[in-house]
């Protein structure tokens, strides 16, 4: 509902929308994504509300494509949950494990993949229940964005019988693309799709110094989550470490012949799933010294390889990769 009503307030003036208190009430606290998101504009919701072929568009198999690994989901968290639980990454038992820091780092990222699944089950969810109820449906050769809707061929938006459709601007997640990424940056572009494309078209392109636009995204970011530390440990340490992953591609660019293909791949793979289990324990934990605890039993690892990159970065020529 926040999201909506910032857009709104931008967009009424910039679009001139014409929208009265009862429009702007039904918008605001439409049951659809009112908890758990997709975000959506006001031209989305009033293109669903007043189209007349709303009723008998077929949704249903664009709704079995969303809910289809559901289950799946719910049976890897559930699983992951009980043999993973979250209490025993702050005991000495852990800290001191005999299998040194290969072992904590594994087990962080098994039991950070089940808090990543438990957002898909929800976000999953709820993207469903708007296409369900045909909200961002648009006919394909529209060419939706996520967030924004249609692309082209504007004056053909409201979908119609017999229409293929997509649903893109409603879509909240990619689980397969976040865990299959080898590289952070382009992982993150399909987690949390729709609140991304607030965060860039209403902070990022509108905040007046250029030069702060990222920082600005990312302080809005954290404080939109909460006052928890964790939420700046994860939004203002982030940046680095894509700047990190860079770098690294950079230096290992020689290194990367055809024959060894595979065995890169598998290597960029870590690199980036070790980063995101590694931003998510301040995600998860939030409290500074519940942090602080579990980043001092992988002594800080991904940290000084991470600050290492960003010196180096520093001090070596600009190299680009391929």
């Amino acid at each position: 509902s926040t999201f909506r009503l910032v857009s709104l307030a931008f967009d009424a003036q910039e679009m001139d929308y014409e929208c009265d208190l009862f429009t702007y009430l039904s918008y605001s606290f439409s049951f659809i994504g009112l908890f758990s998101g997709p975000f959506y504009h006001f031209r989305v919701f009033m293109d669903t509300i007043n189209n007349p072929h709303l009723t008998n568009l077929s949704t249903l198999p664009y709704v079995k494509n969303h809910l289809m690994y559901v289950p799946f989901y719910v049976v890897f968290y559930l699983f992951l949950e009980k043999a993973f639980p979250s209490e025993y990454l702050l005991t000495s038992e852990f800290t001191n494990h005999p299998w040194g820091i290969i072992y904590r780092i594994f087990y962080i990222y098994l039991f950070l993949f089940g808090f990543k699944v438990r957002f898909y089950i929800g976000w999953e969810l709820a993207t469903s229940g708007a296409i369900a109820a045909g909200l961002g449906g648009y006919p394909t050769h529209t060419e939706p964005v996520n967030g924004f809707g249609p692309t082209k061929n504007k004056s053909e938006r409201l979908a119609q019988p017999g229409n293929e459709l997509d649903f893109l601007t409603v879509y909240q997640v990619r689980p397969w693309q976040v865990e299959s990424t080898v590289v952070a940056k382009e992982g993150l572009r399909h987690w949390n799709m729709t609140c991304q494309y607030w965060l860039y078209f209403y902070v990022y392109k509108r905040f007046p110094w250029n030069k702060y636009r990222h920082l600005a995204v990312y302080i809005v970011g954290a404080f939109w989550h909460g006052i928890y530390p964790g939420y700046y440990v994860v939004f203002m340490s982030f940046p680095f470490y894509l700047i990190a992953q860079d770098q690294y591609f950079s230096l290992t660019t020689k290194l990367r012949v055809q024959q060894f293909a595979f065995f890169w791949k598998c290597m960029d793979w870590i690199y980036t799933h070790t980063i995101y289990s590694y931003i998510h324990v301040a995600f998860r934990y939030l409290t500074a010294g519940a942090i602080v605890t579990i980043y001092s039993s992988l002594y800080y690892s991904v940290h000084v390889v991470t600050l290492s990159l960003v010196l180096l970065r520093l001090v070596l020529p600009d190299t680009k990769r391929d």
